[in-house]
């Protein structure tokens, strides 16, 4: 379904595209039908939508609300990680070929898992074609028990680094203070989080990160407790650390004599899964003695990502659909001292040689 105006535009500039992923019947076609209904007139955008059938009911309720140039392709299949997977990629270059839009929107089915079509992009990203601007979550405020398990949902949870409650009208104060909660201990950390679909016309929830990478600790909150009636601002030092051929982020943050530290690693660093539940199950030598906790999700794979997690309870390792960077942060407990040079070394050791 396409409406091209008589002028064809070409850019320079990279093409923008938003991933807008939830449940089914979380209001991922309503949040695009706002998008498209406000978008500028001048400008051609272009929606995939991947649906169970290839019926376009979610195509014809999308042409209703677009304004100016746009294109919307359907996809059948049920999930673009499989079924769907090579026409995606068929769609996707022809539209990159064909002519270039101010903006991509890609809704993926509510029963796929967002990742191989994160990696799709990542790899016209690479390409210098594109940009992943965000990948926006949509949660359903009745169903916020689901992501306490690992599955298709808790995938598009941990994929998304804007995070967004839907159906916010009928959502309960409970649901809403539910939905915060779990905006803040999400792991990594979500760079915005709105109310109700129309957060999702904000500037800021469409565009990507100012920065690759931010420390927001979700080790924070075992803070809490000794910051209760402190206004002190956090001391934060950045540093450029080598992990091997590559280049990481880290960022110490110090608070009423405490520290933790975050690093941020490009995705193309991959990790031995392996090898790093077992140093972390043996403590790692003495690097564990001082700490209170750890977490991290590292690339273990081409396309597999592992949430570490290591607390009092031991070390926990779960699948993530984060497809973003590679991130750990490590908190210290009050008083000790952390030697953070000796984790830079860490990380480096833990690093897969082929």
């Amino acid at each position: 379904m396409t409406d091209h105006p008589a002028n064809t535009q070409t850019s320079l500039k990279l093409i923008p595209v938003n991933v807008i992923t939830g449940a089914l019947g979380v209001g991922k076609t309503t949040a695009l039908a706002r998008l498209l209904a406000s978008k500028p007139m001048e400008e051609y955008w272009v929606v995939i939508l991947n649906e169970f059938t290839n019926a376009g009911i979610d195509a014809v309720t999308l042409a209703s609300a677009a304004r100016g140039a746009y294109d919307v392709r359907v996809i059948p299949g049920g999930c673009l990680c499989c079924t769907g997977e090579l026409d995606f990629r068929r769609q996707l270059r022809e539209i990159l070929k064909e002519r270039r839009p101010s903006r991509i929107l890609i809704e993926p089915s509510g029963i796929g898992h967002p990742g191989a079509v994160i990696e799709e992009l990542r790899s016209q990203e690479k390409a210098g074609v594109l940009q992943l601007a965000s990948t926006i979550g949509l949660v359903d405020p009745s169903r916020l028990a689901v992501f306490e398990s690992h599955g298709v949902e808790r995938d598009q949870l941990d994929s998304s680094d804007v995070l967004i409650l839907s159906k916010a009208d009928v959502a309960t104060a409970e649901q809403r203070q539910a939905f915060s909660t779990l905006a803040a201990q999400s792991f990594p950390p979500k760079r915005w989080v709105g109310i109700g679909v129309e957060s999702i016309l904000s500037g800021e929830a469409l565009q990507p990160p100012a920065a690759v990478y931010s420390f927001q600790s979700a080790l924070r909150p075992a803070l809490h407790a000794s910051e209760v009636g402190h206004s002190h601002a956090p001391s934060l030092t950045e540093r450029t650390v080598p992990i091997g051929a590559a280049t990481a982020c880290a960022t110490i943050y110090a608070l009423l004599g405490r520290e933790a530290c975050g690093w941020a690693m490009p995705r193309e660093l991959i990790f031995n899964r392996v090898k790093l539940h077992q140093a972390l199950q043996e403590g790692a030598g003495a690097m564990l003695a001082n700490i209170e906790r750890l977490k991290g999700v590292l690339r273990t794979g081409i396309e597999h990502w592992t949430l570490f997690h290591v607390s009092a309870a031991g070390v926990t390792t779960e699948p993530c659909g984060w497809r973003q960077d590679s991130r750990l942060e490590v908190q210290g407990i009050e008083g000790a001292a952390v030697d953070w040079r000796a984790w830079d070394d860490f990380l480096a050791s833990m690093r897969s040689k082929g």
